[in-house]
């Protein structure tokens, strides 16, 4: 370990264990998800989070939020409504241990709320997908409804 310039400890180089990089089929995994996302209306920016840990994948797609700038509205937030395809979706596995159902939050540090989750098998790599019926809050609005243009600007 050594000192940053404000007393801080960071890790070395040679000391920081990274995960290994995604692989090709997790990205595809990803984009077919996206497919089976169908909108009811104009479906903001797809949002992908995925990490490693304990021998899986963990997988969250969601559809970012837009927020309105401009008019009385200005600064409101609102989700995109989708439905799921979610015969489509266990189709995508070779094998699936788990389909649950979130229906509401479990408490203030649920980052999730209401999802969908499968754990299962996909080209032999262990993955645990999560679908949120709204973006987690961590993360910033995918699009912006700009009144006054009268258009959607997508942000990422």
């Amino acid at each position: 370990m050594r000192l940053t310039e404000n007393g801080v400890r960071a890790p070395n180089q040679r000391e920081f264990v990274s995960a290994p990089p995604p692989p090709v089929w997790l990205a595809d995994l990803a984009k077919s998800v996206t497919t089976l996302m169908h909108a009811q209306d104009v479906l903001a920016p797809i949002g992908c989070h995925y990490h490693w840990g304990d021998g899986m994948w963990e997988v969250t797609i969601f559809a970012s939020r837009t927020e309105v700038v401009g008019g009385e509205r200005d600064g409101l937030r609102f989700p995109s409504r989708f439905v799921l395809d979610v015969e489509g979706l266990l189709e995508l596995f070779s094998t699936v241990e788990a389909i649950e159902w979130q229906a509401l939050p479990q408490g203030p540090d649920d980052e999730l709320g209401a999802h969908l989750a499968v754990l299962g098998t996909c080209e032999g790599g262990k993955v645990w997908l999560r679908i949120p019926s709204e973006a987690p809050h961590r993360f910033e609005v995918g699009r912006l409804a700009n009144v006054y243009e009268m258009r959607f600007v997508d942000v990422w």
